[in-house]
């Protein structure tokens, strides 16, 4: 309880439990789009973190994945 206190006596906006803060909103004017195409910086989604690339599984999914890559097949998600 004490604890809280000081929170809320220094940073009175944690005291607002169970409430939405008013703010200013204004929409912004939007922007174009340049024109060139996104590119996906992830090369393979199977092994993105390190648990993933510690996994066996993952590491089967991978090949698979490639493998589906390089002779251009889909499965049925795709």
């Amino acid at each position: 309880a004490q604890l809280r206190k000081m929170l809320t006596s220094l940073h009175p906006n944690l005291g607002c439990v169970d409430e939405v803060p008013v703010n200013d909103w204004k929409l912004i004017k939007g922007g174009r789009l340049l024109e060139k195409n996104f590119k996906n910086k992830i090369r393979d989604f199977y092994l993105t973190n390190p648990i993933a690339r510690a996994s066996s599984v993952m590491a089967e999914l991978s090949a698979n994945a490639k493998a589906r890559a390089r002779a251009k097949s889909k499965v049925a998600a795709e």
